[in-house]
């Protein structure tokens, strides 16, 4: 209905790069700077805020095309360049972000709790002609960089901006950007995501695909709006999300700050996760709007000191990234007056659009993340390796098509061939069923990760770690139930007979050395009986992981 009622969400049908015709926005912006431009509507509302630091949305527009002028005059961008950004959350990090799009540059979005190895590896692997990182990351990424040609510019120490990202500002303060003369179908992003085969793959998406994501939401914020029987009053009347998720994600980059450029609001930063600081945050700035992993509200709702913060101003809770148990949903209803209860449901490869629940219809239905979240998005149950859908009810594998899913994985033709159909079908990886009111709900995931806190978990990555370590012999890697994260990562190991020594701290010790801090098992398991295995010889990860469970729940009982 709004997109008749409002001519700027017109549809028409339009060729959309190899996928076929599609659904399309006719009168989305085309490119992220144009996306940007949205912002010439409120210009003097604040847009970034970290700890003491601010600024509006002219203000931040301005130091990214000065940033851009000195991207493209020092380190020669070109449109079309690969430039890796890694840093903490900050002010900075969007500018940089804001400042490749106007170069017309693909930005690439890289993991800041990676190692060494793995942020070496991002870097060679986007093909990165600049990395734009933190202190931190610069230290880190040194040695490749220095080795392989990669420009380096460092925009930010711990609590303020680095004095060579200050100066490359001031001197071209004032001169706006070349024009990089880009198009909807352009490249704009890679983000990587932890898959079953091993290493992270790169996400390649065009500007329409971000925008087809942006635009979509920004509908549906004005539909709950709609629906509103009275509207909220606003502190210094906007509307406050708060950011405590990685800007490397798409829960963070997408649907919460680029989303601000849709809806004017201000983008309350933290750099480091605290549930506490959190609550802080949320009364001091007045935040309307929670987005984080599941994890994080849970964190929040369950804060012995939660009661002395005024949440008054909070109108929704949401969450993204991973599933939230559905007994949260009821409590988290029950413990904010005035807030909505939310989920979302999409993935980095369809710029995280998918499906949304929420509201009346979110309690009532806990368990499922919500029907498609239209009108250019397509969402179907299909037979596996097939673009036949299954009948309502039956479970098969989740699928969407649509103008906000990937290019691609880049450079990884046959990844790509494999996960998208010749009908322009994604196959999510997650198995699931769609019921009569057309609500999904997942059921498992075909795709052999785990995800901790949002976070995706390549197990054969684990996997190959630890069976590096001399005294294993086998090892299988899954994720076990936790309350708080969600899962938890999990190594069954078969040791060597000539390794019985071997114990979980010295192996959690030897993943360490290769391993970012989160993939490492939270629990290692030793099995004094070869490690079983199917009619493939693969290891039964099924019957080891099922085992355990069984054991522990005869134990609780």
């Amino acid at each position: 209905g709004l997109t008749r009622e409002d001519p700027a969400f017109a549809l028409t049908r339009e060729a959309v790069g190899t996928q076929g015709e599609m659904t399309v926005f006719a009168r989305a912006p085309q490119t992220l700077p144009d996306w940007f431009a949205r912002a010439d509507a409120f210009p003097s509302r604040a847009f970034l805020v970290l700890g003491e630091t601010s600024f509006t949305y002219a203000d931040a527009r301005a130091e990214a095309n000065w940033l851009a002028r000195g991207l493209q005059t020092k380190f020669n961008i070109h449109p079309g360049d690969k430039i890796g950004i890694c840093a903490r959350n900050s002010p900075e990090w969007v500018i940089s972000f804001m400042a490749v799009q106007l170069c017309g540059a693909v930005a690439v979005l890289l993991n800041s709790w990676w190692t060494a190895d793995e942020l070496a590896y991002g870097l060679s692997d986007s093909g990165a002609k600049l990395l734009l990182c933190d202190a931190e990351r610069d230290t880190l990424a040194a040695a490749h960089c220095d080795a392989n040609g990669v420009q380096r510019l460092c925009i930010r120490h711990r609590f303020e901006p680095s004095q060579t990202y200050t100066d490359l500002v001031s001197a071209f303060r004032g001169m706006p950007a070349l024009p990089s003369h880009r198009t909807a179908d352009d490249d704009a992003t890679i983000l990587y995501t932890s898959g079953s085969t091993g290493y992270p793959k790169g996400v390649l998406s065009s500007h329409r695909g971000v925008i087809s994501a942006l635009y979509s939401w920004s509908l549906v914020a004005r539909g709950v709006v709609g629906l509103m029987t009275e509207l909220p009053v606003f502190k210094d009347g906007q509307e406050v999300i708060l950011l405590p998720v990685p800007l490397f994600h798409v829960t963070g980059c997408h649907a919460s700050m680029l989303g601000c450029f849709g809806t004017g609001r201000k983008l309350v930063m933290m750099d480091k996760w605290d549930a506490e600081d959190a609550l802080g945050l949320i009364q001091s700035h007045g935040v309307t709007h929670f987005l984080g992993v599941p994890t994080q509200s849970f964190e929040i709702l369950r804060h012995p000191r939660r009661t002395h913060y005024d949440l008054s101003t909070m109108i929704e809770v949401a969450g993204g990234g991973s599933a939230r148990p559905a007994e949260h949903v009821g409590a988290i209803q029950d413990a904010f007056n005035h807030a909505t209860p939310r989920i979302g449901y999409g993935l980095t490869e369809t710029n995280a659009l998918g499906a949304i629940n929420g509201g009346p219809s979110y309690v009532l239905k806990p368990g499922s993340t919500g029907p498609v979240t239209g009108p250019v998005m397509e969402m179907a149950v299909h037979v596996e390796d097939s673009d036949q859908s299954l009948p309502t009810g039956e479970v098969g594998r989740v699928c969407f098509r649509g103008p906000s899913i990937m290019k691609g994985y880049f450079n990884r033709p046959e990844d790509t061939a494999k996960a998208i159909s010749p009908g322009g079908w994604f196959d999510s990886g997650d198995l699931g069923y769609i019921d009569e009111e057309g609500f999904l709900f997942l059921v498992d995931r075909a795709k052999d990760i785990i995800v901790r806190g949002g976070e995706n978990i390549s197990c054969l990555e684990v996997e190959a770690c630890i069976h590096a370590h001399p005294d294993v012999r086998d090892v299988t890697v899954f994720g076990l139930p936790d309350e708080r994260l969600g899962e938890v990562v999990t190594a069954m190991v078969y040791l060597r007979p000539e390794g019985q020594n071997a114990d979980a701290a010295n192996i959690q010790s030897f993943a360490a050395q290769t391993l970012a801090r989160y993939k490492v098992p939270e629990e290692i398991l030793f099995s004094s009986e070869p490690l079983p295995r199917g009619a493939t010889e693969k290891i039964d990860k099924k019957t080891v992981r099922a085992g355990v469970l069984a054991e522990r729940s005869e134990q609780q009982s």
